[in-house]
């Protein structure tokens, strides 16, 4: 073995080599052990380490993409304000950072949280009390925000919240919520802002089109599962139509939109869930019945 020193080479003596030979195998002999040891203990501590960072970023990522997801459904079914019920404020704040173009209505327990909310963009906090399951939830932070204004009759409302109910940090539900007494929801049909959007009348629930010849009368709602040619004579002295069978391009998709006619298609359980001579009210922005009061 050779060794430079000074620019040069040199061999270095025996005794020499032999001193350095043994303090490298010492040396080895007392780290070799060493090492399988530390690395057990190294892969002992990483899946404890991982899972909880994992855990921290699904609780994270499950309220953050579920605030990402109530901003879109918003914009999606044109919801008239986004309601969160929220103990901490998190999810407000986390729905705040998307900008949506709804107010956001934030239903807080705690009074601290309703004055820091205050701060932050798009929020309006207001005071709620406790709800002991999802659906006290739902209609509570509604009704509230209803009765604050923010909210009317015949709107809809994303909703979203943590389940189970309580629980701080678990927001992970989201819901489209119809405003006030609705009777049945499908799609409304239109051709533009220049449409009739909403119409009222009594309810005349028809089956077959022996009904319709028998019981429709001009100006009433007609309800009906499905319309056919025989059926426009009717369908023009309609003040609405409200049918079961979906699809835009259906027959009373098409004839609504030829005789500008407020419709709603795809009003699942119609002819069952309206009672004839109801007084109601179809509103075609939001695909909704709803009964009028009297």
């Amino acid at each position: 073995m050779f060794f430079q020193e000074n620019g040069g080479f040199f061999q270095p003596p025996d005794g020499d080599h032999r001193r350095t030979a043994q303090q490298t195998a010492e040396l080895h002999r007392r780290v070799q052990p060493e090492i399988p040891q530390r690395t057990q203990q190294r892969r002992q501590r990483q899946p404890v380490q991982h899972r909880a960072q994992r855990h921290a970023e699904i609780q994270i990522s499950v309220s953050d993409a579920t605030a990402h997801a109530a901003c879109l459904t918003a914009k999606d079914v044109n919801a008239a304000a986004i309601v969160t019920v929220s103990e901490s404020g998190n999810t407000a704040r986390l729905l705040s950072k998307y900008r949506p173009k709804q107010p956001i209505i934030a239903c807080v327990m705690d009074e601290q949280v309703q004055r820091q909310l205050s701060l932050s963009w798009g929020i309006t906090p207001l005071m709620m009390s406790l709800a002991h399951s999802t659906d006290e939830l739902i209609e509570m932070s509604t009704a509230l925000a209803q009765k604050n204004g923010y909210l009317h009759n015949g709107e809809l409302a994303v909703v979203t919240a943590g389940v189970p109910v309580g629980v701080s940090g678990t927001t992970n539900m989201i819901k489209i919520h119809m405003v006030g007494n609705c009777l049945a929801t499908g799609v409304g049909v239109g051709r533009g802002k220049t449409d009739l959007v909403s119409a009222s009348g009594k309810a005349c629930v028809c089956r077959t089109m022996d009904e319709v010849r028998a019981k429709f009368k001009p100006g009433m709602v007609l309800v009906v599962p499905s319309t056919s040619n025989e059926m426009l004579s009717f369908v023009r002295d309609a003040a609405a139509l409200v049918v079961e069978e979906p699809g835009l391009n259906s027959h009373a998709a098409i004839a609504g939109k030829a005789l500008l006619k407020t419709t709603v298609v795809g009003a699942a359980g119609a002819t069952s869930h309206i009672r004839d001579g109801l007084m109601v009210a179809v509103d075609c922005a939001h695909g909704s019945v709803q009964r009028l009061q009297g």
